[in-house]
């Protein structure tokens, strides 16, 4: 049953990683227009308001990570974060837990701009698994 409800929670999160990637798609595309970064980071930095994303990078189209947020692990690369995502359990284990990873490509009216990496929390469902047992 834990596996079962382990790849509904992780379906949702992938679903839920579109639709953060849809939603932040032109506004990632207006701040790279902005050399120096600022407005990419900013905008990173607003959208981990949200309580489940962890953490978030920006892959160049040839696969350079060339903006990350702070709670993204330094050592890990765009071709190694996509490899992740493409796996049937799409997890890490990274400094503040575990986390779902998801790459979704951003493509502007010129073309493939990039991939954003995505981690969404996955403690909840270790609290949740634990808690159910002990009831």
């Amino acid at each position: 049953m834990d596996r079962l409800t382990l790849r509904w929670f992780a379906r949702d999160l992938t679903l839920r990683g579109e639709l953060v990637a849809n939603a932040l798609s032109e506004s990632v595309a207006d701040a790279l227009q902005d050399t120096r970064g600022r407005k990419l980071q900013a905008l990173f930095d607003r959208a981990l308001q949200d309580e489940r994303l962890v953490a978030i990078g920006w892959c160049s189209t040839g696969g350079q990570l060339l903006r990350r947020t702070q709670s993204y692990p330094q050592n890990l690369s765009c071709e190694r974060a996509a490899a992740t995502a493409a796996e049937k359990d799409p997890s890490l284990r990274i400094e503040g837990g575990p986390v779902h990873v998801t790459v979704h490509a951003i493509t502007a009216e010129a073309g493939p701009m990039g991939q954003l990496v995505l981690m969404h929390d996955l403690s909840f469902i270790e609290r949740r698994s634990g808690t159910r047992g002990s009831t």
